[in-house]
Protein backbone atom coordinates (compact mmCIF):
# COMPACT_ATOMS: atom_id res chain seq x y z
CA UNK A 1 0.00 0.00 0.00
CA UNK A 2 1.42 3.50 -0.87
CA UNK A 3 0.42 6.74 1.25
CA UNK A 4 -0.72 9.05 -0.45
CA UNK A 5 -0.74 12.74 0.08
CA UNK A 6 -3.68 14.31 -2.35
CA UNK A 7 -3.94 17.93 -2.08
CA UNK A 8 -7.91 19.05 -1.58
CA UNK A 9 -8.82 18.92 -5.67
CA UNK A 10 -7.57 15.61 -6.11
CA UNK A 11 -8.98 14.14 -2.97
CA UNK A 12 -11.58 11.18 -3.45
CA UNK A 13 -15.58 11.65 -2.42
CA UNK A 14 -16.74 8.34 -0.53
CA UNK A 15 -19.59 8.59 -2.52
CA UNK A 16 -17.85 8.83 -5.86
CA UNK A 17 -15.56 5.56 -4.61
CA UNK A 18 -18.45 3.84 -3.61
CA UNK A 19 -20.11 4.46 -6.64
CA UNK A 20 -16.62 3.00 -8.29
CA UNK A 21 -16.54 -0.46 -6.97
CA UNK A 22 -20.11 -0.85 -7.68
CA UNK A 23 -20.12 -0.22 -10.77
CA UNK A 24 -16.93 -2.85 -10.56
CA UNK A 25 -19.88 -5.60 -9.51
CA UNK A 26 -17.88 -5.39 -5.93
CA UNK A 27 -20.40 -6.83 -3.36
CA UNK A 28 -20.93 -6.34 0.24
CA UNK A 29 -19.32 -2.90 0.57
CA UNK A 30 -18.78 -2.02 4.15
CA UNK A 31 -17.97 1.81 4.58
CA UNK A 32 -16.72 2.69 7.93
CA UNK A 33 -16.06 6.54 9.11
CA UNK A 34 -12.36 7.02 10.88
CA UNK A 35 -12.29 8.60 13.91
CA UNK A 36 -10.31 11.58 13.25
CA UNK A 37 -7.79 11.56 16.42
CA UNK A 38 -6.22 8.38 14.26
CA UNK A 39 -5.37 10.50 11.80
CA UNK A 40 -4.97 7.82 8.95
CA UNK A 41 -8.00 8.47 6.81
CA UNK A 42 -11.10 9.93 6.87
CA UNK A 43 -12.89 6.30 5.38
CA UNK A 44 -12.33 2.97 4.79
CA UNK A 45 -14.14 0.76 2.22
CA UNK A 46 -14.39 -2.88 2.48
CA UNK A 47 -15.83 -4.89 -0.78
CA UNK A 48 -15.55 -8.41 -1.46
CA UNK A 49 -14.44 -9.56 -5.10
CA UNK A 50 -15.55 -12.41 -6.78
CA UNK A 51 -12.43 -13.73 -8.21
CA UNK A 52 -8.85 -13.43 -8.46
CA UNK A 53 -9.58 -11.81 -12.02
CA UNK A 54 -12.01 -9.61 -10.47
CA UNK A 55 -9.93 -8.13 -7.67
CA UNK A 56 -7.07 -7.32 -9.70
CA UNK A 57 -9.24 -5.50 -12.57
CA UNK A 58 -11.00 -3.63 -10.02
CA UNK A 59 -7.96 -2.18 -9.37
CA UNK A 60 -7.23 -1.38 -12.54
CA UNK A 61 -10.25 0.02 -13.04
CA UNK A 62 -9.95 2.02 -9.51
CA UNK A 63 -5.80 3.33 -10.52
CA UNK A 64 -7.04 4.36 -13.79
CA UNK A 65 -9.29 6.50 -11.98
CA UNK A 66 -7.41 7.73 -9.42
CA UNK A 67 -4.59 8.75 -12.26
CA UNK A 68 -7.24 10.87 -13.82
CA UNK A 69 -8.22 12.91 -10.38
CA UNK A 70 -4.57 13.24 -9.28
CA UNK A 71 -2.12 15.92 -9.29
CA UNK A 72 0.99 16.21 -10.71
CA UNK A 73 3.10 15.79 -7.16
CA UNK A 74 0.86 12.82 -6.12
CA UNK A 75 2.04 9.45 -6.84
CA UNK A 76 0.69 6.51 -8.41
CA UNK A 77 -1.64 3.98 -6.79
CA UNK A 78 0.93 0.57 -5.87
CA UNK A 79 -1.38 -2.55 -5.01
CA UNK A 80 -0.19 -4.51 -2.06
CA UNK A 81 -1.79 -7.93 -2.14
CA UNK A 82 -1.74 -10.10 0.75
CA UNK A 83 -0.87 -14.09 0.31
CA UNK A 84 -2.17 -15.29 -3.19
CA UNK A 85 -3.27 -12.09 -3.89
CA UNK A 86 -6.72 -13.06 -2.20
CA UNK A 87 -6.30 -9.52 -1.22
CA UNK A 88 -5.74 -5.93 -1.64
CA UNK A 89 -5.62 -2.32 -0.26
CA UNK A 90 -5.67 0.71 -2.40
CA UNK A 91 -4.58 4.17 0.24
CA UNK A 92 -5.90 7.02 -1.68
CA UNK A 93 -5.00 9.04 0.80
CA UNK A 94 -8.05 10.08 2.33
CA UNK A 95 -9.71 7.01 1.63
CA UNK A 96 -8.63 3.37 2.05
CA UNK A 97 -10.13 0.45 0.35
CA UNK A 98 -9.89 -2.91 1.21
CA UNK A 99 -10.63 -6.01 -1.67
CA UNK A 100 -11.21 -8.94 -0.39
CA UNK A 101 -11.94 -12.58 -1.81
CA UNK A 102 -14.98 -14.04 0.20
CA UNK A 103 -12.91 -16.59 2.57
CA UNK A 104 -10.26 -13.88 3.14
CA UNK A 105 -12.58 -11.20 4.17
CA UNK A 106 -14.24 -13.35 6.54
CA UNK A 107 -11.02 -14.56 7.97
CA UNK A 108 -9.60 -10.83 8.85
CA UNK A 109 -12.64 -9.46 10.01
CA UNK A 110 -12.24 -5.60 9.01
CA UNK A 111 -14.71 -4.30 9.95
CA UNK A 112 -15.14 -5.83 14.05
CA UNK A 113 -11.72 -4.26 14.46
CA UNK A 114 -11.99 -1.10 13.03
CA UNK A 115 -16.14 -0.34 13.85
CA UNK A 116 -16.11 -2.44 17.63
CA UNK A 117 -12.25 -1.46 18.35
CA UNK A 118 -9.99 -4.62 19.55
CA UNK A 119 -11.67 -5.05 22.49
CA UNK A 120 -14.14 -6.71 21.09
CA UNK A 121 -13.00 -8.94 18.19
CA UNK A 122 -12.79 -12.35 19.15
CA UNK A 123 -10.14 -13.08 16.44
CA UNK A 124 -7.72 -10.55 18.25
CA UNK A 125 -9.13 -11.89 22.23
CA UNK A 126 -8.63 -15.58 20.87
CA UNK A 127 -5.31 -14.65 19.43
CA UNK A 128 -3.61 -12.68 23.04
CA UNK A 129 -5.10 -15.46 25.19
CA UNK A 130 -2.73 -17.84 23.03
CA UNK A 131 0.21 -15.32 23.19
CA UNK A 132 -0.55 -14.99 26.47
CA UNK A 133 0.05 -18.52 27.24
CA UNK A 134 2.91 -18.98 25.36
CA UNK A 135 4.46 -16.29 26.67
CA UNK A 136 3.84 -17.73 30.85
CA UNK A 137 5.57 -21.15 29.47
CA UNK A 138 8.54 -19.33 28.12
CA UNK A 139 8.73 -17.45 31.23
CA UNK A 140 11.39 -19.02 33.68
CA UNK A 141 10.49 -18.12 37.63
CA UNK A 142 12.78 -16.34 39.61
CA UNK A 143 13.19 -19.41 41.92
CA UNK A 144 14.40 -21.37 39.17
CA UNK A 145 16.90 -19.52 37.66
CA UNK A 146 18.52 -19.18 41.28
CA UNK A 147 18.51 -23.03 41.58
CA UNK A 148 20.26 -23.16 37.57
CA UNK A 149 23.40 -20.82 38.73
CA UNK A 150 23.85 -22.10 41.97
Amino acid sequence: MILLSLDENSKFDIDYVVKLLKNENVQDLCCIKIPAEINYADYMVIGTCLSDKHLNATFISINRKFKSKKSERNQYLQKKSGKEEKWCALDMGNVVVHLFLEEHREYYDLETLWSCGIEFDEKYIEFTKKQSDIEKRLIVPDEELNEKNA
